[in-house]
């Protein structure tokens, strides 16, 4: 009886070896990440997320290294508000993993809930090189006081107190980027609790195949390298 115990035991334990790890997605993104050998939990929220749904995604959270959300500041908000997944996000940065919110729009994006809920304390935004080509400014940043017009490529601007506009971001604050034909326009990336890291990418390449090498690169950042389906 205990030989077969102990090997039943021995079993699962190798299972769970090759088990896939998990990613925890909210939003329509699933299907970027499922080539990359990864268990992927799709979430999607409704006006009435029952309490069963969000205890799979508290769920979810404590059995990934990366979370993706790709959804806008009301989803951000009722997430967040949730005492249960605020609690799972702030364990979650404790241990190093990675917050990414994928925001597929050129438009502009409140991320109030972000910073009203502690996980952005210090902002930087970046554009890539090459996107100060034209005369027409390619990033707009605003905390409502005061306007910052970034155009000049490969360079961080501080948005904080001692930064680019020389104040603190105060209540929402928004981040407006010229779309360019699917290709990302800048991102937005903080390191909060423990090692834990907030990502935030702005692009028009939700549903564009441009999108593979950077999913890959993060992915591989996240859980080193998988086998690919």
């Amino acid at each position: 009886m205990l030989k077969k115990f102990a090997f039943a035991l021995s079993m699962l334990m190798m299972l769970s070896v090759f088990a896939a790890p998990e990613v925890t997605i909210m939003g329509q993104v699933q299907h970027h990440f499922k080539p990359y050998g990864l268990k992927v939990n799709a979430f999607y929220f409704k006006k009435n997320t029952s309490a069963a749904e969000y205890a799979k995604l508290v769920k979810s959270i404590a059995q990934s290294k990366l979370v993706v959300c790709a959804e806008g500041a009301t989803v951000l908000n009722k997430i967040f508000s949730n005492k249960e997944v605020k609690a799972a996000l702030d364990k979650f940065f404790e241990q190093g993993g990675t917050f990414y919110l994928w925001i597929p729009s050129w438009s502009w994006v409140n991320s109030r809930p972000l910073r009203m809920y502690g996980y952005f304390n210090y902002l930087k935004v970046q554009l890539p090189v090459g996107y100060a080509k034209n005369k027409n400014p390619q990033c707009k940043i605003t905390d409502g006081f005061a306007n910052s017009w970034v155009t000049a490529p490969n360079k961080e601007f501080d948005l904080t107190a001692n930064g680019s506009n020389n104040r603190p971001l105060k209540g929402s604050w928004q981040v407006v980027f010229a779309a360019d034909n699917g290709n990302p326009v800048g991102f937005l990336q903080e390191k909060v609790r423990g090692n834990g890291r907030v990502f935030v990418n702005y692009s028009a390449m939700l549903h564009n195949k441009k999108a593979a090498p950077f999913i890959a690169n993060l992915v591989k950042n996240c859980y080193g390298d998988l086998p690919q389906k």
